[in-house]
């Protein structure tokens, strides 16, 4: 058996630990074991701390310096400021559209309807009433018309550069996002094409006659949409139409993933569809 290796000064390091020094610290800076450190300790009458105790030792000594506090939290900071701003930006974005009460954008955004207000205020909107808001951004039609799953495509097309408008009148009807300088219509669709109340017979003549295009995002079987993949699609399809003009009256459907997809809607069956931008991402 080999000798065991004593700490020099153990008086020392006894005084030390129940200053608040760890036992590993204490190895770092000896060079022995854990182990045989922490029998020496008991040896010497020390009552060894447990792992709550030494984990409240450990953060009151953190706390006398800041940069161990930055370093032990730094990273965790980090993660909750970003949290903080996505919030922040998509609690503006909303409040912008002059839809939404803060109780709505609190219940979107997963928020405080206090916490949602002292955003708002802290980037100096004023705070107007749910109703002056209302008349001053709708365009047409009421509060409910709009769905929830509509608004992370709103987000996500302003953040992409472009500019949606959300429920865009268009004559006497809305769609769920235009942009008007193209005469491009988006609609975001949850149910069969043949039960739809966007995608019928009347309202597609209604627009194509206007020469508008249309995009219909389509998650036929309600498994929820990757915005981000049909976001996408719609980007390029935005630059497409806007370098081609001349396109007008026509559809295309993008399926839930942000593939081109097909469908034998009698509602859709007369009308032409929308060369792919890129030829090989269409279908047959």
């Amino acid at each position: 058996m080999s000798a065991k290796i004593e700490l020099a000064n153990i008086d020392h390091w006894v005084s030390e630990y129940r200053r608040g020094v760890s036992i590993k610290k204490i190895s770092e800076q000896t060079g022995i074991s854990r182990d045989s450190i922490r029998r020496q300790l008991v040896e010497k009458g020390v009552i060894i701390r447990g792992r709550s105790e030494a984990e409240k030792v450990k953060w009151q000594s953190i706390k006398k310096d800041p940069d161990a506090v930055k370093r032990q939290c730094g990273a965790a900071w980090a993660a909750a400021n970003s949290r903080d701003d996505d919030i922040e930006k998509t609690v503006l974005r909303l409040y912008m559209d002059k839809r939404f009460s803060k109780s709505r954008i609190a219940k979107i955004v997963g928020y405080s309807r206090e916490g949602v207000g002292r955003i708002i205020r802290k980037n100096g909107f004023k705070n107007d009433s749910t109703a002056e808001r209302r008349a001053n951004g709708f365009q047409r039609g009421r509060p409910n018309i709009i769905s929830e799953y509509e608004i992370p495509f709103v987000i996500a097309l302003g953040d992409s550069g472009l500019e949606p408008v959300h429920q865009l009148a268009i004559g006497n009807i809305n769609v769920d996002i235009g942009f008007p300088t193209i005469k491009l219509a988006i609609e975001i669709e949850r149910r069969s094409i043949a039960d739809s109340k966007s995608i019928t017979q009347e309202r597609l003549e209604y627009l194509f006659s206007r020469g508008w295009r249309i995009l219909i995002a389509y998650d036929y079987s309600r498994s929820g949409f990757d915005v981000g993949a049909v976001c996408e699609k719609i980007v390029a399809y935005h630059k497409f139409i806007s370098d081609n003009p001349t396109i007008r009256g026509q559809y295309r459907v993008i399926s839930r993933d942000g593939k081109l997809f097909t469908t034998s809607s009698k509602y859709l069956s007369d009308f032409s569809v929308i060369p792919a931008p890129n030829p090989a991402d269409d279908v047959t």
